[in-house]
């Protein structure tokens, strides 16, 4: 088998397939933790950049998990994700309740406070309709990609015993058609 170069170091990739994101992201944690770079793990890359490469989002693992040119990313931990909600409603919140503050003054200290109050509640509901639609958006492309075969995770392994603790950590959180990739040509 082949190995590719990364800034002149040698790697294979190890793939692994996930039928659920609570594996996938269980699985990434515990590469983390086991000395594997977060550069080294990736997933499947945007639609966007899907459909520029391939003319189409719409691949089925069978056909990515070991194409070379196929567009990948980091992966999206959980809690980045719960920061990226909280300011999704948070700021809309914030910038609601300081164009009200704003719209009042001068004002009583009661009706100021009102004011702002009023708006942030106005600003936490539009930024909550944002992160829904963010959210179905997400969740929808999580389960096409599930039903297209499932979610798609690269490893990347410098040595012999990343490569078995790599397999192990894939086949402990559920990972199907664990295998390496071969370099490209």
């Amino acid at each position: 088998m082949k190995q590719v170069h990364d800034d002149e170091q040698i790697y294979k990739e190890a793939v692994g397939v996930f039928q659920t994101r609570e594996e996938l992201d269980e699985a990434i944690a515990e590469l983390e933790a086991s000395a594997f770079a977060r550069h080294d793990i990736n997933v499947l890359g945007s639609k966007s950049k899907l459909e520029r490469r391939f003319g189409t989002a719409e691949l089925p693992p069978r056909v990515l998990r070991n194409n070379p040119d196929v567009p990948k990313d980091a992966a999206i931990h959980p809690e980045e994700r719960a920061i990226a909600s909280g300011a999704i409603v948070g700021v809309p919140a914030y910038l609601a309740g300081c164009a009200a503050g704003v719209l009042v003054n001068p004002a009583s200290n009661l009706v100021l406070i009102g004011a702002v109050s009023l708006g942030s509640a106005v600003g936490a509901v539009i930024g909550g309709c944002i992160l829904y639609g963010v959210k179905a958006y997400m969740d929808l492309r999580t389960q096409k990609q599930i039903g297209q075969g499932g979610l798609i995770l690269w490893v990347k392994t410098f040595k012999p015993e990343q490569e078995a603790k790599a397999k192990k950590i894939l086949e402990t959180h559920g990972a199907r058609n664990i295998h390496f990739n071969a370099a490209p040509a």
